[in-house]
């Protein structure tokens, strides 16, 4: 325990990133992906290698660590360029059209960009029995009776959300005023914790709404602007009117499709913000194309990062579900930024990047 600890504390961020692979975009009824250990992972590893031996089992994640090579998982082979696949008609259908030219082909590629997933807990056995856990948020050890006890799963995801800048913990408030933009946050929705993986017990709803409120009010002020594009609560019986009064902002609502509808809705917004036109709507599957500018919308969460991720250049869509921007408003200004200056597909929205 005393070495994993200190080769944690030295070794980095520890994660993986999941990579699709080619067919994985192109043919819906397959996925094939790779997953690839983070640096402080391999760091990890290697410490711990240098102390003791790893004995770990062919195809394994450790394994492959250990060979310096990423884990492929399928639930097919991955498929070379020149494969093909069989419809149910029974006709030949490419993997890749010959006749595609090279511009389209990398944005294709870009789509398939990699998708960082976190570990929370280190678990150590022996002889096949749990012994421990290290909690990597906390950074100490548990217990197994300690581990399964609710009031530490609660401080752990509570230290995880605040290293991640989930759960703001001080006023983020600027002088001048400002516009912000957020979606879904499904206040009082206990489903939407395991549907779209939010950071929180799954039977604590309670916990969630307080944490969103929170993370809404210390970064919009009374005196901005907030658009808010749909489902604000789910299967709750508390009123929209009764948390519309709890957030800060002018907030311009509209509606999404778990939305009472109420005359101060909207179903769209269209507006032009320092000379860029945006398009703002729940769904972004009902945008009637073409539309010159760019398309702001929620609706899809986390569930779709290839096709919907936070930012991409290419469909000029970003995808502001809260779950996607570090579950508090994001700046108009901070998008503004990234359509006149970038062009690579973000997966999700960094809050730490910007203060």
């Amino acid at each position: 325990m005393q070495t994993i600890s200190r080769c944690m504390e030295i070794s980095g961020s520890i994660l993986v990133s999941v990579h699709p692979t080619q067919g994985a975009g192109t043919v819906p009824e397959y996925s094939s992906y790779q997953i690839h250990p983070s640096p402080g992972l391999y760091s990890f590893v290697f410490l711990l290698s240098t102390i003791c031996p790893i004995i770990a089992d062919p195809g394994s994640l450790a394994y492959s660590m250990s060979r310096g090579s990423p884990t492929p998982f399928s639930t097919i082979p991955p498929l070379s360029s020149g494969d093909t696949l069989h419809s149910l008609e029974g006709t030949n259908k490419p993997i890749c059209d010959q006749k595609e030219d090279a511009r389209t082909i990398a944005k294709r590629e870009r789509n398939h960009e990699p998708i960082p997933v976190e570990i929370l807990r280190i678990v150590l056995r022996k002889q096949g029995y749990p012994v421990g856990e290290y909690d990597l948020a906390r950074k100490e050890w548990l217990t197994i009776s300690e581990s399964n006890l609710r009031k530490n799963a609660k401080l752990s995801l509570r230290k995880f959300r605040i290293q991640k800048g989930y759960q703001v913990t001080t006023s983020m408030h600027r002088k001048n005023p400002q516009m912000f933009v957020v979606g879904d946050l499904h206040l009082g929705h206990e489903n939407s914790i395991p549907r779209y993986k939010r950071p929180f017990l799954l039977s604590d709803s309670k916990e969630m709404d307080r944490v969103l409120i929170r993370n809404w009010n210390w970064t919009v002020k009374k005196e901005d602007t907030a658009i808010f594009l749909g489902d604000l609560a789910y299967k709750n019986s508390d009123s929209p009117e009764s948390y519309l009064n709890r957030l800060n902002g002018r907030i311009f609502f509209i509606e999404g499709n778990h939305d009472p509808y109420f005359p101060y809705m909207s179903h769209c917004l269209q507006m032009r913000y320092k000379g860029i036109p945006f398009l703002f709507i729940h769904d972004p599957e009902e945008v009637n194309r073409p539309f010159e500018g760019w398309v702001i919308h929620g609706h899809v969460h986390n569930k779709d990062i290839i096709q919907y991720p936070f930012f991409n250049p290419d469909t000029r869509m970003v995808n502001v579900s809260v779950e996607m921007i570090g579950y508090r408003p994001i700046s108009l200004d901070v998008i503004h930024t990234l359509v006149t200056g970038t062009e690579e597909v973000i997966p999700i929205h960094d809050p730490l990047l910007i203060r």
